[in-house]
């Protein structure tokens, strides 16, 4: 262990026992932090956050608040063993607490606004993604692939995600067990889909109600009326009619989710909810073409981001991935065993090596490795419904099909097996591609 913890934790722990508080915000860009440290740290009452802002995070301050000084070290220590011991390093040791209240606000401020808390479950998953990063593919004496120790990886990365479910943990205020998904329930973001919900963008900014103040509250009659308007429909073909939960219902949970998962749509009051439509919103409901809509969508799906993995754009995370993969391809076990399951950018070296792992497994092996982990899967999830397996299926293939609608990505189905639905880098004309994508496919 490279921690510096366990050098500093005998005065830290007489600290905090004595009534001091010990705040550390911390962040995992860089594979820098310990699980191990953090573990001591939480074990001893330390206060932690983990930075979740857009940007690196790299500063290396040592904020000392007491009530008679107040002073701060700043300089190029992390809080390591080496850094603390034997490396060259450059610190100063500054004793103006002017300075040093300056330092602590802005430190407060990230702290309040950037920082979210952790617990052992954090830790937990943390460690498991530690663990995954030290995979790499073993070679036998005579240069053979060691099926034997590829398949234990593979396994153990699948265990690793699947203990959440069979006794959820969350981080924050989101369960991170679930993996990556578009929307709260099943669905396509395909043209058809697009189209709905242009119609109900439509329906909403021609409203009297949304004309007149600019934002809305989706009240059971306001609803009965955009379904009218928009002539949307819910699971099928047939209009969307009233159910046990009601149209609102339904309307919430599906559109006005998917609206702004996507950030076509913003909720400016929850308990309404009160709604108003965003810029991308507005344009997309004046989109006149499928190319137009689909230029929008991967634009769209570009800012998607989980609470549990802020810095993760899922597109950019699948085309660079495609691009590495042998007849850059993604099957569906692939995907949904190893992709979804990534939570940082820095994530995409393991994640491709154990694709690369299950993939190269002999055809029997493979499959006795799939039966085995769906078969446990099945078991811990249908005990949370009788068709939550399928559901968890369900949402990893339509979020492939989903990724098919992005300019330069290829969605295959399989029909009657899904195993064999894959992605697949497409070639496109530079005009096809959106904006945020041009220059990326064209390094493929």
């Amino acid at each position: 262990m490279n921690s510096g913890v366990e050098l500093l934790l005998r005065k830290l722990t007489r600290f905090i026992n004595g009534g001091g508080r010990v705040k550390v915000l911390f962040g995992d860009d860089f594979d820098i932090s310990e699980s191990a440290g953090l573990r001591q740290l939480h074990s001893r009452n330390a206060e932690l956050r983990l930075f979740v802002g857009s940007m690196n995070y790299h500063p290396k301050v040592w904020l000392f608040d007491g009530n008679e000084e107040s002073v701060s070290i700043v300089g190029s220590s992390n809080l390591s063993k080496p850094a603390l011991t034997t490396n060259i390093e450059v610190n100063v040791l500054v004793r103006d607490s002017g300075f040093t209240k300056t330092q602590i606000d802005f430190f407060e401020d990230l702290w309040d606004n950037y920082g979210t808390p952790i617990d052992e479950d954090w830790i937990d998953h943390y460690k498991d993604r530690e663990e995954a990063a030290k995979s790499e593919t073993k070679y036998k004496p005579d240069g053979t692939l060691d099926i034997k120790a590829s398949l234990r990886q593979v396994r153990s990365f699948v265990k690793s995600w699947q203990k959440y479910i069979r006794r959820p943990r969350k981080k924050g205020q989101s369960e991170y067990w679930r993996g990556w998904y578009f929307a709260p329930e099943p669905a396509t973001f395909d043209d058809s889909k697009l189209v709905e919900l242009q119609r109900v963008v439509a329906a909403i900014l021609t409203s009297m109600e949304y004309r007149e103040k600019g934002m809305v509250g989706l009240s059971p009659e306001y609803v009965d009326q955009i379904v009218q308007s928009a002539n949307i429909t819910y699971k099928g073909q047939k209009p969307m009619t009233r159910t046990q939960q009601g149209r609102r219902d339904l309307f919430i949970r599906q559109h006005k989710n998917y609206l702004e998962k996507l950030g076509f749509l913003k909720v400016v009051d929850r308990t309404g909810p009160v709604v108003q439509i965003t810029k991308a919103g507005m344009r997309l409901a004046a989109s006149k073409s499928k190319d137009r809509r689909q230029r929008l969508f991967a634009e769209a799906a570009h800012g998607v981001r989980w609470a549990w993995a802020p810095k993760l754009d899922c597109v950019r995370f699948v085309i660079r991935l495609l691009k590495s993969l042998p007849r850059k391809r993604l099957y569906f076990h692939e995907f949904s065993f190893f992709v979804i399951h990534a939570d940082h950018p820095k994530t995409f070296e393991s994640i491709g090596r154990l694709t690369m792992m299950f993939r190269r497994l002999p055809s029997s092996t493979k499959a006795n490795f799939i039966r085995d982990a769906e078969a446990s899967l099945a078991g811990d999830l249908r005990s949370r419904g009788i068709m939550a397996f399928e559901h968890y299926q369900d949402k990893a293939i339509e979020f492939m099909r989903s990724l098919g609608n992005i300019p330069g990505v290829r969605f295959h189905e399989a029909p009657g097996d899904y195993a064999e639905s894959y992605l697949e880098l497409a070639h496109v004309r530079k005009s096809e591609e959106p904006r945020r994508l041009v220059g990326e496919l064209e390094a493929s």
